[in-house]
């Protein structure tokens, strides 16, 4: 029996020998690349009562024989635990330095990186591998203990004694096996091998959790070298996609998300600048993403969130900081003060962060509320940074009030100008050869005549005509967009396509987004629109003083009442219409855009506040309500019909034959009009908080009642 006792500790050390159905070409191999653990539940070492060679079961009691071979099992868990763990922490099987109990920046970092090998398991791996060896470790020194006791007491320990001794482990090693045949079978790996770990950390069985929060530790330390990297440099230290910040697929293919090595470096001439710079954007926007499924546990999304935020805002400083003579305004900004005036931290804000995330892995456990109130103060100071970078280096205001004065036609002179010098052109259908020249011609000579040219900013400006999407194209934008409401334009004619472009300096694109720039273009061609029916209204009245000097036939028709009337209708219909969305939304919404962008001091307050003002512009001029806008778009045709009717009796020799149809123009319009006030009226509109300028809109549009008395008719004729 003391013979069968060594053969016991012998495989409890993880060598077992053949009385136990050990096989010779049962040997291991430590420099081997990948190894499969064996399966925990099926263990294929015990002792066999039917062995030719060995006749130990038969001469033993059947609860003997068990005892043994439920101890040879724990010592099965703790040969292929051992054995995967040896595999798995070979330097082969991952970048070097995995092991260093510092954060370092990123060039020890980068000297830490040796040579990958070819199974490029990843650092995680390895961590977890060094984690399980660190436990292993003291199981082992136990059946060293063990041995070295049987030696002393002369080969005299009882099976008993061995049970008494080890089984604390046969739960502990057995739930160990299990994860560890989880990993190896399904090939977990980076991030989503932490929160593995983590989530049998927490089972209710004592040791496991003490053995789970070791391995854990080991992690932790990759994490938080990435998170170092990451939240102070912008470096996304990740060669096998482990950190559960990713790069996206569109950014790898242009470019964006990848500029590690160029990151940091001033090199190239304006045209390699300008690249540079439509990738900084390009990487700002869709360089990067949180991978939800890989959070570890005690991150939360919104601290995940903010970490990315922070990352990105790292790499958009660097770069602002390398390239500060491009936005330097002027002498201020010189030599060594550049850095500290773009608001880019220096070296003893780094060092100091670093610190704050080392102190956090040499607490000890995982504190939670730690992590998120170091998170949120690096999220608080980059915000802070980017703020400055944007408002105060790049001019955001200037910009945002150029935007205002050309999109949200503030500048009433230009555009009046513009309209009354267009509109010649605009009476024919745009050839679609020269229709972008011509007023593209007509725009800049509207510049020189107003002094828009004067304007720093008007450069930035240009017209153009765009092309008309195909419905699937419109299908897919409208379905890409969730977030924001569906705008319907209401239309004039084939001059719609007209659109104004402005071009965006570096690094106002990371915040007058294509999507901000699209609801600003909304506006302005639903704000032209409006007037260019003013300007047709207005024209109205010349053509009508022209007809009545014709003859006394055309003097009667231009003094008809019933033409007279039909054009002050729709110019206080229309002209009301825009005095709301002028001055009652984008007057009053701008101002509060102001504020916010003075008592800020956030970049993200400062995103939010522009997101909101823009989505606000859209939402209060009742451009997502397709009921209200399909009126508007009656409406606008009607006016342009009316217009043309009235300039076709310029020539006409029998005017008066013309009155019925404005008759039928009028009963039109105010059933229209009547229909359109009825929904603005609606309880919906006027209660909620979407529109609380609505109420004087809707009073200065009933001046004498006289929407109220059209919808009124318009409901009795409907019934």
């Amino acid at each position: 029996m003391a013979t069968l006792a060594k053969e016991v500790v012998c495989a409890l050390g993880g060598h077992p020998g053949e009385v136990f159905g050990a096989r010779d070409d049962d040997a291991f191999a430590a420099w081997t690349e990948t190894y499969e653990p064996g399966s925990p539940d099926a263990c294929p070492l015990k002792l066999d009562e039917e062995s030719p060679t060995h006749a130990w079961g038969s001469v033993m009691a059947l609860g003997e024989r068990a005892v043994i071979n439920e101890l040879v099992k724990i010592g099965y868990h703790f040969r292929e635990i051992s054995r995967f763990a040896t595999v798995e922490s070979q330097p082969s099987a991952e970048v070097g330095g995995i092991g260093v109990n510092r954060i370092a920046a990123p060039g020890a970092a980068a000297k830490q990186r040796g040579a990958r090998g070819s199974n490029g398991r990843g650092a995680y791996r390895r961590a977890f591998a060094f984690g399980l060896l660190k436990v292993l470790a003291q199981y082992r020194e136990h059946v060293i203990r063990t041995e070295r006791r049987m030696k002393s007491d002369g080969d005299s320990v009882l099976l008993t004694e061995l049970q008494s001794d080890f089984c604390q482990y046969h739960v502990l090693l057995q739930r160990v096996h299990r994860v560890v045949c989880f990993v190896a079978q399904r090939d977990v790996r980076g991030c989503r091998l932490l929160r593995y770990v983590e989530d049998h950390s927490v089972c209710g069985t004592p040791s496991v959790e003490r053995t789970m929060k070791v391995v854990v530790s080991y992690m932790y330390e990759v994490l938080y070298k990435q998170l170092g990297a990451w939240l102070v440099y912008g470096r996304l230290i990740d060669r096998e996609g482990e950190f559960f910040i990713r790069t996206t697929a569109s950014a790898s293919a242009s470019g964006a998300g990848g500029r590690e090595r160029g990151l940091g470096k001033e090199n190239g001439g304006p045209a390699a600048a300008e690249a540079e710079d439509a990738l900084t954007v390009e990487e700002w926007h869709s360089g990067f993403v949180v991978d939800r499924e890989s959070l570890p546990m005690h991150v939360s999304r919104e601290s995940a969130d903010t970490i990315l935020f922070v990352g990105k805002s790292r790499r958009i400083l660097v770069h602002a900081r390398n390239n500060w003579r491009r936005f330097s305004r002027g002498g201020l900004d010189q030599g060594a003060g550049a850095a500290s005036q773009l608001g880019t931290p220096g070296k003893e804000a780094n060092c100091e962060a670093l610190a704050r995330l080392e102190s956090l892995l040499r607490g000890g456990d995982f504190s939670r509320p730690a992590f998120d109130l170091v998170v949120d103060s690096l999220g608080k100071e980059a915000a802070s940074q980017m703020w400055q970078l944007i408002v105060i280096h790049a001019d955001l205001p200037k910009h945002l009030q150029a935007l205002k004065d050309y999109y949200l036609t503030e500048k009433g002179n230009f555009h009046q100008v513009f309209l009354t010098e267009a509109r010649s052109l605009m009476q024919k259908p745009p050839n679609p050869s020269t229709a972008e020249a011509e007023i593209s011609t007509i725009f800049h000579q509207t510049a020189q005549r107003t002094e828009s040219e004067a304007d720093p900013l008007f450069a930035n400006i240009s017209i153009g005509m765009r092309n008309p999407e195909p419905e699937s194209t419109s299908k897919a934008k409208a379905a890409g967009s969730d977030k924001d409401p569906k705008v319907h334009l209401p239309s004039c004619d084939e001059w719609d396509r007209m659109c104004m472009k402005y071009s965006v300096s570096w690094p106002l694109g990371l915040i007058l987004t294509p999507r901000v720039l699209d609801k600003y273009h909304d506006m302005f061609q639903f704000l032209w629109r409006l007037r260019r029916v003013n300007v047709e209204l207005d024209e109205v009245w010349t053509t009508l003083r022209r007809i009545a000097m014709r003859s006394r036939h055309h003097a009667h028709f231009s003094n008809s009442p019933q033409v007279w009337h039909l054009r002050h209708q729709m110019v206080h219909l229309v002209y009301n219409y825009q005095i709301y969305v002028q001055v009652d939304v984008i007057e009053s919404q701008h101002a509060i855009l102001r504020k916010h962008m003075e008592s800020a001091e956030n970049f993200l307050d400062l995103e939010r506040a522009l997101e909101r003002f823009t989505g606000v512009l859209v939402t209060q001029s009742f451009l997502d309500i397709t009921s209200i806008t399909s009126m508007l778009d009656g409406i606008i045709k009607l006016c342009f019909k009316y217009a043309k009717t009235v300039q076709a009796q310029l020539e006409s020799e029998a005017p008066l034959e013309s009155l019925p149809l404005f008759a039928r123009f009028q009963d039109d319009f105010q059933r229209r009009a009547g229909m359109l006030f009825t929904v603005l009226k609606s309880t919906k509109l006027t209660i909620s908080s979407r529109a609380p300028h609505l109420h004087q809109f809707l009073a200065r549009l009933n001046y004498n009642d006289w929407c109220a008395k059209l919808a009124l008719d318009s409901s009795f004729a409907n019934m």
